[in-house]
């Protein structure tokens, strides 16, 4: 790997910020307009307030209830729900019981990202629709030992092309080198 990893980050040019400004004056998506805002403010060196709160957006709601108009050809929120154990002979209850009862999978409210952990490799598109882009972020700075990568124009897990990296992390990681 030819650099060490760390929060692999670049600055925003003037015409994506500006872009990214309109954006955020026109959006009627909440989910888009608050992806927007993040990656604006964190173009900009600041941070939001609320920032905390952004590895619960894979539980929210609003992001639950898009998850079935992104990039998989199928109900991702239903299956979702199934993997979480929530099981009903109609889906849209099942669905229901998810949505109103995920928060209690966050890594966030649950303390665990602010545990001592080993060195971890967070690993994301910045187009993911299973996990966005913002969880990632708060997993990698939450606490020490854990490195960010983020991928633009990729989907879930940084993909495609994300297993050549993922390998010399290892390797590197295995060797001593992190």
């Amino acid at each position: 790997m030819a650099r060490r990893p760390s929060v692999f980050v670049r600055s925003l040019s003037m015409e994506e910020g500006r872009k990214l400004q309109w954006f955020t004056r026109t959006a009627k998506d909440p989910v888009r307009l608050w992806r927007a805002i993040v990656v604006l403010m964190s173009g900009q060196g600041q941070r939001d307030s609320g920032v905390g709160d952004l590895e619960d957006l894979v539980f929210d709601a609003d992001w639950i209830a898009a998850q079935n108009r992104m990039e998989y050809p199928f109900a991702l929120s239903d299956a979702l729900a199934h993997k979480f154990g929530y099981r009903d002979p109609d889906p849209a209850v099942a669905l229901a019981r998810y949505t109103a009862e995920a928060h209690k999978f966050s890594l966030v409210d649950s303390g665990v990202l602010d545990t001592p952990s080993c060195r971890l490799l967070v690993i994301n598109g910045m187009e993911d629709s299973i996990f966005p882009i913002e969880d990632s972020i708060i997993a990698a700075t939450r606490s020490a030992n854990k490195d960010l990568l983020a991928r633009g124009n990729r989907g879930h897990m940084g993909n495609p092309g994300a297993e050549e990296i993922l390998y010399d992390w290892i390797d590197e990681a295995v060797d001593g080198v992190l």
